[in-house]
């Protein structure tokens, strides 16, 4: 199976971004700038990506809501950020890149990865192995952490079980997460986690 190193330099500084920017280049939100509502919540649990997990608040909530067919398969794709697509794509993939509305496909058996209008990139354009379309068995489904198919499996056989999740729950707390220029998917890898471990389970 093919990999490749996920380079660990991608942070706000290496960027040039200020001290206490988020990944995006944003300023942290505060309790008064998120509302009352956001305030007056302090159960542990919040609900993000399709999912709840027991995290105070998702590591990168997603605010596109978009979705495209895709122009090779024809599955119904996800909305990505374009920030994840030229933060993903190779060098000579990037020096054709024009802003658009993108969009993620994770059919399997599709070659296509993001596409936009007349844009498209293959999996041969994106420098990370794009789990979704990866053989199953050694899968890294965490792109910031190293999370993947082969340790859960390991894992699950020496103690019976994965703590995975709960390793991936305790980085978001930290605010550790750059999902939006790690993952593929340019979201929050918790849930995708949590179904891994189910099928390594399995």
């Amino acid at each position: 199976m093919r990999t490749r190193p996920i380079d660990a330099a991608w942070t706000a500084e290496t960027w040039g971004w200020p001290r206490g920017t988020g990944i995006m280049g944003r300023r942290p939100l505060r309790g008064s700038d998120r509302g009352s509502d956001h305030t007056a919540r302090t159960g542990p649990s919040v609900h993000f990506s399709g999912h709840t997990e027991g995290v105070t608040e998702p590591c990168c909530p997603p605010d596109l809501t978009t979705r495209s067919a895709c122009p090779q398969c024809g599955a119904v794709a996800t909305p990505v950020d374009s920030l994840t697509v030229r933060a993903l794509v190779t060098p000579s993939a990037l020096k054709r890149f024009l802003p658009g509305s993108f969009c993620f496909c994770a059919t399997p058996a599709c070659g296509t990865v993001y596409f936009s209008g007349g844009q498209q990139y293959l999996t041969t354009d994106v420098g990370v192995p794009v789990w979704q379309k990866e053989p199953f068995g050694e899968r890294a489904v965490c792109y910031c952490f190293g999370e993947n198919e082969a340790d859960m499996r390991r894992e699950i056989a020496a103690t019976g079980a994965s703590a995975a999740a709960a390793r991936v729950r305790e980085h978001i707390a930290a605010k550790r997460c750059a999902c939006e220029i790690r993952n593929p998917r340019g979201v929050c890898c918790l849930a995708d986690v949590i179904a891994a471990v189910k099928r390594v389970q399995a």
